[in-house]
């Protein structure tokens, strides 16, 4: 019967474990995907990473392993109240040793709690300069800086080496306290106890009994002490985990708007900063035509672009679309981004041809038939189907991710498109089945804000707008005429 409650207590916690953990995965990659970027810049690549990994390491509390030292104190109390009613006062020993010990433990978790979250920023940082590291590992071999690169990460490394080997020196300690109180217990009872016995206060066979029950409760009192630690050691996960939590929903997750109606973007003083230097632009864009963004540093149209998309934070500006006044956040719905690399995300091809939508897989497959991605996919062992992320090296050349990250954007059917320097790491023909989809686009009443700098695709846009400093400049036909 024990055994039988024993598998079925194990079972359903587990089970509780499993359904937790996959729920508060879910809740968390919602959050993430949902949130806006200035809470996810403020979090860092390394809080999300973490944040997410941690997931894993707090199942003991879900599991029930965490629980069961409550589930065996009744046990630990009936066997003292068995010394008690053999031993008298020779119950004392090892309520006084497990007080003692777990008053030890408590003060040593204070201080993990501090470790174990010093530990945790280290391996944030350490996580964020890794993956850094793996997007600019062309950069670092084209400047020569591995063995700066290096010194840092070693620098990093050593950091949280140490940080991590305090927090476990103190886990230790807590552990080893436990260990001694369990030997104390049978050690200083049987000495009493015999001395008891000498005396004539009680006898050998109560002796003996007390000492078989005394050790019967220890178990569970270890189990119950080692909580504390356990807790200690899920501390850190735990705040990376409620981070995340707490990352507040966009606007343009809260609610749903149709766009099916689109005419007109006009953005007002449309003002962001960079490196200290404050640049404006009022943006109107009309259905169905192409426009180009342009500024003095080439640096500022990009961030402008990006921080119209959603990507970066605008500084300020009055958002109207149709004439309705509306949010950053709105106008962020209502668009979708192209970056100037392209990059991909662990699935398949498809996943990320179709953005993860499968209603999209036809559309999306129409555009790559247009951008001429077709052929290059199929030479791929699997087509659609190829894994990303599963080796180390690139399936698809930069210039055919970035065209397969175009067509998934003019896919997504969003009124609006804003492409980065669209033509980076395209070779000619590539460039040509892209002009060719974008004019087609464009007539079929899509608008379309572009930074580039390529004659092919600046020859097909219909004005300009260029931004300096809070001055304005806007060309509608092959001539440009400035607003200071």
């Amino acid at each position: 019967m024990e055994a039988l409650i024993r598998f079925v207590r194990t079972w359903l916690l587990s089970a509780a474990a499993s359904n937790t953990e996959k729920a508060t995965y879910q809740t968390l990659v919602e959050r993430v995907t949902t949130a806006s970027s200035r809470h996810l810049r403020k979090l860092g690549v390394g809080g999300v990473e973490e944040g997410l990994g941690s997931v894993s390491k707090v199942k003991d509390w879900y599991s029930g392993g965490i629980i069961s030292g409550f589930i065996d104190l009744p046990f630990a109390l009936i066997f003292l109240g068995l010394v008690a009613y053999i031993g008298g006062e020779l119950v004392a020993i090892p309520l006084a040793v497990w007080l003692i010990t777990l008053g030890i433990v408590w003060l040593s978790s204070i201080r993990v709690k501090s470790l174990s979250e010093e530990a945790s920023k280290d391996e944030q940082d350490r996580k964020a300069f890794l993956i850094l590291l793996s997007q600019t590992i062309q950069g670092i071999k084209r400047q020569a800086v591995e063995s700066r690169i290096f010194n840092q990460f070693k620098s990093l490394n050593n950091v949280r080496s140490q940080s991590k080997a305090k927090e476990e020196e103190q886990n230790a300690f807590a552990q080893e306290c436990i260990q001694l109180a369990a030997l104390a217990t049978s050690v200083l009872l049987v000495i009493t106890g015999s001395l008891w016995v000498l005396d004539g206060q009680l006898t050998t066979g109560g002796l003996a009994a007390c000492s078989i029950l005394s050790g019967r409760a220890v178990a569970p009192l270890s189990a119950l002490v080692g909580i504390r630690i356990k807790l200690n050691s899920i501390h850190s996960a735990n705040q990376a985990i409620e981070k995340l939590g707490d990352l507040s929903l966009s606007e343009s997750a809260s609610s749903e708007l149709n766009f099916s109606d689109f005419e007109t973007l006009e953005i007002k003083q449309a003002t962001v900063e960079r490196y200290g230097e404050f640049a404006r632009a009022d943006v109107t864009l009309n259905k169905g035509e192409l426009v180009l963004l342009e500024s003095e540093d080439r640096h500022t149209n990009s961030h402008l672009l990006s921080s119209i998309a959603g990507i970066d934070d605008l500084g300020a500006g009055e958002c109207f679309i149709n004439g309705e006044a509306v949010s950053i956040a709105s106008v962020a719905q209502a668009t979708a981004y192209c970056g100037v690399k392209g990059q991909l995300v662990s699935g398949t091809i498809l996943d990320n041809l179709c953005g993860f939508d499968p209603e999209r897989t036809q559309s999306a497959n129409d555009y790559a038939l247009r951008l001429g991605l077709t052929k290059e996919i199929t030479r791929l062992p699997d087509g659609l189907e190829t894994q990303i992320g599963h080796t180390s090296t690139s399936l698809l050349s930069m210039g055919n991710i970035k065209m397969l990250n175009i067509a998934a954007q003019l896919a997504s059917g969003k009124p609006v498109i804003m492409l980065e320097r669209p033509d980076a790491s395209l070779d000619l023909n590539a460039l040509g089945n892209l002009a060719k989809v974008l004019e087609e686009e464009v007539l079929a009443g899509r608008t379309i804000l572009m930074v580039s700098y390529h004659a092919k695709l600046r020859e097909i846009a219909s004005r300009t707008i260029t931004v300096e400093n809070g001055s304005i400049a806007e060309d509608s036909t092959n001539q440009q005429e400035v607003i200071a």
